[in-house]
């Protein structure tokens, strides 16, 4: 797989290292974006709320994403595009996925 050099994908990389989550969280928040960047085939930056919905679906539907693969996908590309490059105001994407956790009982010994 070859790397991603787009300018958004490097400067969202140091945006989240300011943050103060866990590293695997930076970690993962980075290669969300880099799946959603290979789905789009150009610079995520550039994609619309309608391209975004497809792309949820696709995860969704077709790849088949885990409630928390799904969740980590979900809050990674919405601080990219709420609180890193500010163009989701009034995007209903992030409110209208919801994600069901699978809640399973604990075996008692």
């Amino acid at each position: 797989m070859k790397p991603l050099n787009y300018p958004s994908i490097e400067q969202f990389r140091e945006f989240v290292e300011l943050r103060d989550y866990a590293p695997a969280t930076k970690t993962e928040y980075v290669r969300y974006l880099c799946v959603a960047a290979r789905h789009f085939g150009s610079d995520p930056a550039g994609a619309t709320e309608v391209q975004l919905r497809e792309f949820f679906l696709h995860v969704r539907q077709t790849k088949r994403y885990s409630p928390v693969a799904l969740n980590l996908l979900k809050c990674s590309l919405r601080l990219f595009y709420r609180d890193f490059i500010k163009v989701a105001d009034g995007w209903r994407v992030f409110s209208d996925l919801r994600i069901q956790r699978d809640e399973t009982i604990p075996v008692v010994l």
